[in-house]
């Protein structure tokens, strides 16, 4: 039973500070960055704060497929339109979560962001069958 309580406490604080690193050199995602994109569907940008205190500026946005999520962190929400555009300027992992977690950190065209706080997109990328990675294109298609 102590043993259980232990890591149930262990694993409680190891999830408090998520660790990333920058992937976008790896051959599997080198295709992705610098690409330009434009939204198909509607998404939803949320403001994060990564405060304790959940309070604050926004330190981070992150982009998903609605309905998106919520909690405490989230400081602000919106809609992004279909016809979007944004470029792909690089990939990172989250290396101390489980399972592991991708981003695309991108340059979002909006005038609804401060434009000096980085953007991360939920990684919505897949291998064609030539084993090139793309974004996927029910969501998004290729901009020039």
């Amino acid at each position: 039973m102590k043993l259980i309580l232990l890591v149930l406490v262990f694993l409680g604080f190891g999830g408090c500070q998520s660790e990333y690193r920058n992937i976008s050199d790896e051959a599997e995602y080198s295709s992705v960055v610098g690409s330009k994109y434009r939204t198909l569907v509607q998404f939803r940008i949320h403001g994060v704060t990564l405060r304790r205190n959940y309070r604050g500026n926004i330190d981070r946005y992150v982009v998903t497929e609605l309905p998106g999520f919520s909690g405490r962190d989230v400081v602000s929400s919106t809609i992004i339109e279909v016809g979007t555009n944004l470029t792909v300027e690089s990939v990172i992992i989250c290396i101390s979560c489980w399972p592991k977690k991708s981003y695309l950190v991108i340059d979002l065209e909006s005038d609804s962001i401060n434009s000096n706080v980085e953007v991360w997109l939920d990684d919505p990328s897949v291998m064609t069958d030539a084993g090139v990675r793309v974004l996927n294109p029910t969501l998004f298609s290729i901009s020039k």
